[in-house]
């Protein structure tokens, strides 16, 4: 039997505006984590890691998802 889902994302998009036109921090970003697991962001600096956090988080509003 499946786990229920503890956390789901579907299509995020972050969205911040720049000095050059807008930066487009997540794109379409969609997952699910079954409740009980865990969850290992990795990345090189600038790959959003923070941005989905403190979207998860409800620290920041989605452009869209």
């Amino acid at each position: 039997m499946d786990a229920p889902v503890a956390i789901r994302a579907s299509g995020l998009t972050l969205v911040y505006p720049g000095a050059r036109g807008p930066v487009r921090a997540l794109n379409g970003v969609a997952f699910d984590v079954p409740s009980g697991s865990h969850l290992a962001l990795i990345g090189p600096s600038g790959s959003g890691k923070s941005s989905l956090v403190a979207l998860l988080a409800g620290q920041l509003k989605p452009s869209a998802g």
